[in-house]
């Protein structure tokens, strides 16, 4: 009840502004399970049915007690397979984000895996069929998403977050956890007279742990896609979450995986050079991705003809 309040209260501001009352929401990670998976080509008339039959041997919740949807990532590999990626979540988790979304009086038409979200704000279309891994560096925790093909086909998580870092840095300056937020970072931050040798020390151990998990994680996902049409290589990282402005971590990243790494600019990909019709600027949009993956989504099927049939 209290989130459906902070929501009405927070759309009053917009209600003339002629947005409608549909929603598209995402579920978090930690309730949803997404498996990518090799299966005989098969007509779309008999997926279905393969899909539960293989939901119910590679899924660790019970099908009957899940949402169960699926996403054809690629039809033929040319040995005689397709690959399709399985997602599933609990029905008493997304029954409660709809149940928040309607005591708002607002109507869920659309719920998706939040990683997959995130990658349609930050992928470029440029890249769309390239072999990338996203970096989300988020409040509590870092997400790894696998994605190519133009699909998210593996995800992964590493203990590292914004929060440990400002925690950390609290500690160390002796200072309130708020005064440690507040302490911005960008490229200039190590040369701070005040914090910059803090930060530097602060860093080095966390970000010399979760370059190892990423790259762990990378070589896990390597070997379980390797019969995949040649298997999954990275061309690129893309990294995004608010996390993704901690000075350095590029470099760290292109240092230890030996490919380009580049951070996330999801407005760019809206608006292209046309950076002055943006409704903010480049810095504080890269930690709002899942939310501009959700409007990308909307945008998709904003027409009557989608919408005529909802009642």
């Amino acid at each position: 009840k209290k989130v459906s309040e902070i929501l009405k209260t927070a759309l009053k501001e917009y209600e003339k502004n002629g947005l409608s009352d549909f929603v598209i929401f995402s579920v978090q990670d930690e309730q949803v399970f997404l498996k990518s998976i090799t299966i005989p080509q098969i007509s779309l008339s008999e997926l279905s049915s393969t899909i539960l039959v293989e939901a119910e041997r590679s899924m660790p919740i019970e099908v009957k007690n899940a949402y169960l949807d699926y996403h054809i990532i690629k039809k033929d590999y040319g040995d005689g397979n397709m690959q399709v990626l399985l997602a599933a979540s609990k029905k008493d988790a997304v029954d409660a984000l709809v149940e928040v979304i309607e005591l708002s009086g607002l109507r869920p038409i659309i719920a998706e895996p939040e990683v997959v979200a995130i990658a349609r704000s930050v992928v470029s279309p440029h890249d769309f069929k390239m072999a990338l891994v996203i970096v989300e560096i988020g409040a509590n925790r870092t997400r790894l998403i696998g994605f190519d093909d133009g699909s998210v086909i593996s995800t992964g998580s590493v203990n590292f977050s914004a929060d440990l870092i400002n925690q950390l840095m609290a500690e160390k300056l002796k200072i309130d956890i708020k005064e440690a937020k507040k302490i911005k970072w960008d490229k200039n931050l190590f040369e701070d007279p005040k914090y910059g040798s803090v930060v530097k020390s602060v860093l080095e151990k966390p970000l010399s742990a979760v370059m190892k998990e990423i790259k762990d994680n990378i070589g896990n996902w390597q070997a379980e896609l390797q019969n995949n049409d040649g298997g999954f290589v990275p061309k690129k990282i893309i990294i995004s979450g608010g996390g993704a402005h901690i000075p350095s971590i590029v470099e760290r990243l292109q240092a230890e995986l030996k490919v380009p790494v580049e951070k996330a600019k999801p407005l760019a990909n809206i608006f292209g050079k046309n950076k002055n019709k943006s409704p903010m600027n480049e810095y504080l949009s890269v930690p709002f991705s899942a939310a501009i993956g959700l409007a990308l989504r909307g945008v998709a099927i904003d027409n009557p003809d989608i919408y005529k049939n909802l009642d």
